[in-house]
């Protein structure tokens, strides 16, 4: 009897720790879920990166990009590899959306291409004037800016039961929906405060990943607000 309750006690802590070690891994708030009032990440003080970060796919068929492709935040622009702390914005098999490269992951360092023509837009859930906490964000790729939700565009926001970082197919419930352009900047928090010798912070593995809605471009930093978006997780 003793033997049997200390082996459930042994089982019952490796699981502790395993969902522990999810939990970390995957962070406390899901990629493409928006800030609302209340949440412990609110008014964190948030950077712009020196150098923005453009949009890059691995086009895994060499055909263009289609569904069967891997998009993401890439950082290091000089480089046409996927790097160190690039953002995935679509999920790489059973390496989630929202979460950073690393030099052990799979597709490190794989040739990219440069995702042309897009624009962050949002759907208008209730008919409302502007940009609201329900209405749905998109990565807009139809390079003729079509103003509907398009095949190619990449859901940012979960749409009902359909995951963020999906891309949309033909038939999908959520084409062909207007779109409205939405004015962003991508930036980061700084967890760890790490920063050069010249005090400009220094983005990686730790730090958060937003769509700050807070201040303009052309400021060097911004504050995590309600409905800002959550790029990684």
């Amino acid at each position: 009897m003793v033997e049997e309750l200390f082996k459930a006690s042994v089982i019952g802590a490796c699981l502790l720790l395993l969902c522990a070690g999810a939990s970390a891994y995957s962070g406390p708030f899901e990629f493409g879920s928006k800030v609302k009032s209340g949440a412990t990440d609110i008014s964190r003080l948030v950077y712009s990166y020196a150098q923005m970060p453009q949009l890059w796919f691995w086009d895994v068929n060499g055909n263009g990009f289609d569904r069967g492709d891997f998009v993401y935040l890439h950082f290091n622009n000089s480089s046409q590899r996927t790097d160190i702390d690039d953002v995935r914005l679509t999920r790489y098999y059973d390496l989630m959306a929202g979460s950073k490269v690393r030099p052990i992951d799979e597709d490190f360092a794989r040739m990219l291409t440069f995702l042309s023509g897009w624009r962050i837009v949002f759907t208008d859930a209730y008919g409302s004037a502007g940009y609201s906490l329900d209405d749905g964000v998109y990565i807009h790729t139809d390079a003729g800016h079509s103003g509907v939700i398009s095949q190619g565009d990449i859901r940012l926001t979960p749409f009902s039961n359909i995951a963020s970082g999906t891309i949309v197919c033909q038939g999908d419930p959520d084409a062909g929906r207007p779109v409205t352009t939405l004015v962003q900047t991508t930036r980061f928090y700084n967890e760890n405060g790490d920063e050069t010798v010249s005090g400009v912070p220094i983005y990686d593995f730790s730090d958060d990943v937003y769509m700050d809605l807070s201040l303009d471009n052309a400021s060097p930093y911004g504050f995590v607000a309600v409905n800002d978006v959550r790029l990684s997780v």
